[in-house]
């Protein structure tokens, strides 16, 4: 970075703010609303509302911290949140936060970086503080899944205070039209040859991290082996180098009952917590066990030891070991039966062990991903899952809203298409929210594949196998097309076998859930409740069937709507959150996909939308909805005119981001009706009632 164009010196008012300079501001009226999808828009994936620079809105910012979807965007905007700074969250990004005003000396911390790590590049840069100020926030490119934890730390011990590095899990960055909350001064952007500039900058036009400098900040502290503590859990004692999982799993219980026996501190227990999780995310990895179940072991073994009551970062420990285990997975070898089957592996026929189940430590099953509009999970991990419907019923729209959920996470994706191509299922994840940088390669979220044949062995493996591990959700877009290029018969219960030892098994063995997209006969007194072909179908399927009924059709210029039923919850965890419905179905919600403006908007599925009439539901509405429900219902009763977004959230009272939550449900379950206003003004009223006449029922 050269000090004349990047990091000018420090002569001029620490408050100086570029007021003569001759260039246009960033307007600062309603800052987050007028900006908001700007930023967005040029690739600053997470622009979050800040309350002066302190109050973000909770669960949005932290190593756990939500991304900002499109309703998100929509209620901030519109609600009082708009009047609020502008925040970005990194994603793909770091900002190197250099503070030099006072007695504070950032200047000099980096230039000792500087010296030992090489030049930073020149890049655009922010503050309030105006032209030709140390202080201000650098941003730079960054590899998206890159950990950038501890390394404020490491940056202080070894350059000196004042330069803060900002990352995803740690603060935002303010940025323009911001006001600084104590100085009353606008934040700026300013190009890489230092000067101000009036636009948002386009992430991509970001400078790159050198690698000398990514490498300093992403180091982290391995584990030190220790004698008889660490040792290769896939050396078998069949012969040197070969990995089976009798020998995994011998040698992860003999180092957790290692640990679990060792009772006071000072005896290497944290070293070797760490080794066990490390080889336990292997076994993990080689689909050995579950990381549920590799997780409680350890976390049992922690508490009986009392660790865990000293160390309150046992969990995280074992999460972290877990996955850096997960992260490098070893090649795994079929184990061999002792004698008498004359040199042939054993083809998983094999005793399990009981222990865990009948101790109590079982873990329940209940669905983990992709979630309705009221949080509820729908997809189990490690199982498989498949949706049905007609042509046009939103089927595909469904697998990819729970891909969208699961990126949006942080979860990685493997979308097998059978059907389309790149350009339609990138371009509708694009549509709904997913930012480009999570679908590049070097993100190490997602997946696609467009098969021409069938897959080698080990293909559907290695496609699973993200460097972070394995895929959390595996979609098959297309059951009846894929089954023909594989040459095999959607009619016979032998074909339907082999599909899933070919592509579902591999999946469920790294604990990663599967979805496939399927069709239904077009005879609706012929269905059964399970796709087109072979009963096996439905039987073999070890997590939940649903079914899409088409209730207001899907297409470019409009709004579709379908009901999404449960035919099958093979573990039962998801149907008590749903309504009855014809026999043996459960009603578990409405897709509702608004494409009223040509492209998907938004895509939501909501709890079951439910006629008044049906007197054994006394309230249909999500429970967290029901008060603000209620009060625009209030409100809008008896009015003979339309009435403004304003006026209804003037008299309904409480937030006006559950007022529009409440009017968004309304309107998709059909007893409300928006109409355009004047300046792009939403006007509401009540749905009218059906009537004979207009040739409702």
């Amino acid at each position: 970075m050269s000090a004349e164009k990047s990091r000018p010196g420090r002569g001029g008012s620490p408050n100086n703010c570029d007021a003569t300079n001759g260039t246009q501001e960033l307007s600062n009226s309603r800052p987050y609303a007028s900006h908001a999808a700007e930023y967005r828009a040029a690739g600053w994936s997470n622009p979050i509302p800040v309350k002066g620079k302190s109050y973000p809105p909770p669960g949005y910012t932290g190593k756990n911290g939500c991304d900002v979807s499109g309703p998100d965007l929509h209620t901030w905007t519109t609600g009082p949140e708009g009047a609020h700074n502008i925040g970005l969250r990194m994603a793909g990004t770091v900002g190197i936060d250099v503070d030099d005003y006072g007695t504070k000396s950032g200047a000099e911390s980096l230039a000792k970086a500087v010296a030992d790590l090489g030049e930073l590049p020149a890049t655009y840069s922010s503050t309030s503080r105006g032209r030709g100020q140390s202080s201000r926030i650098y941003f730079y490119r960054v590899p998206f899944v890159v950990s950038l934890a501890r390394s404020e730390g490491r940056f202080v011990k070894a350059y000196g205070p004042d330069v803060e590095i900002i990352h995803r899990a740690h603060r935002y960055a303010v940025v323009a039209p911001s006001i600084h909350p104590e100085t009353g001064q606008p934040y700026r952007w300013y190009g890489p040859n230092g000067e101000p500039v009036e636009q948002v900058p386009d992430k991509r036009d970001l400078a790159e991290l050198p690698a000398a400098w990514l490498d300093f900040l992403t180091e982290q502290a391995q584990p030190t082996p220790t004698p008889d503590l660490f040792a290769d859990p896939f050396v078998s004692t069949t012969g040197a180098g070969s990995k089976s999982r009798a020998a995994g799993l011998a040698t992860l219980t003999a180092q957790v009952e290692h640990f679990r026996s060792l009772t006071t501190e000072g005896n290497g227990r944290t070293r070797l917590l760490s080794g066990a999780a490390l080889i336990a995310g292997r076994c993990v990895a080689a689909g050995f066990m579950d990381e549920a179940q590799a997780h409680r072991t350890l976390l049992d073994a922690a508490q009986a030891n009392g660790y865990q009551r000293t160390h309150r970062d046992a969990d995280t420990q074992i999460r972290n070991g877990i996955r850096d285990g997960r992260a490098d997975p070893w090649t795994v070898m079929p184990d061999h039966p002792e004698s008498g089957q004359g040199g042939q592996a054993a083809s998983g026929w094999m005793a399990d062990d009981l222990t865990d189940v009948l101790s109590g430590k079982r873990v329940r099953v209940v669905p983990e991903l992709a979630r309705r509009q009221d949080g509820v999970a729908l997809l189990y991990r490690g199982k498989e899952h498949a949706v049905a419907g007609e042509p046009e019923s939103g089927k595909t729209w469904f697998a990819l809203m729970c891909a969208r959920d699961v990126l949006l996470s942080g979860g990685r994706v493997l979308y097998v298409d059978f059907e389309d191509d790149a350009a339609t299922v990138v371009g509708r994840l694009l549509d709904l929210g997913v930012i480009a940088d999570r679908l590049r390669p070097e993100s190490g979220q997602f997946r696609y594949v467009r098969p021409e044949g069938a897959p080698r062995s080990g293909d559907v493996r290695a496609l699973l196998t993200f460097p972070d591990g394995p895929a959390d959700l595996l979609v098959y877009d297309g059951w009846t097309e894929g089954a023909g290029l594989l040459g095999q018969d959607i009619m016979s219960q032998d074909d339907i076998t082999k599909w899933r030892q070919t592509l579902v098994k591999p999946a469920l063995t790294l604990g990663t859930a599967t979805l496939t997209t399927d069709h239904v006969v077009k005879d609706r007194e012929a269905r059964n409740r399970y796709g087109i072909g072979a009963q096996h179908k439905l039987a073999g399927l070890t997590g939940v069937m649903f079914m899409m009924e088409v209730t207001q059709t899907w297409g470019r210029g409009s709004k579709g709507v379908s009901k999404v039923l449960i035919t099958k919850d093979r573990n039962g965890g998801l149907r008590p959150h749903g309504k009855a419905d014809k026999a043996n179905l459960t009603h578990i919600g409405d897709l509702v996909g608004d494409a009223t403006n040509g492209e998907m908007a938004s895509l939501i599925l909501w709890p079951p939308f439910v006629d008044e009439d049906e007197a054994d539901d006394t309230n249909p509405v999500p429970g967290h909805l029901r008060r603000a429900v209620a009060a625009v219902l209030k409100v809008l009763t008896g009015r003979s005119e339309p009435v403004s977004t304003k006026t209804v959230e003037a008299h309904a009272g409480g937030r006006k981001a559950d007022v529009g939550a409440a009017l968004a449900y309304l309107e998709d379950s059909g007893q409300v009706v928006m109409r355009p206003g004047p300046r792009n003004a939403k006007l509401w009223q009540l749905a009218p009632e059906p009537s004979p006449e207009n040739g409702q029922e």
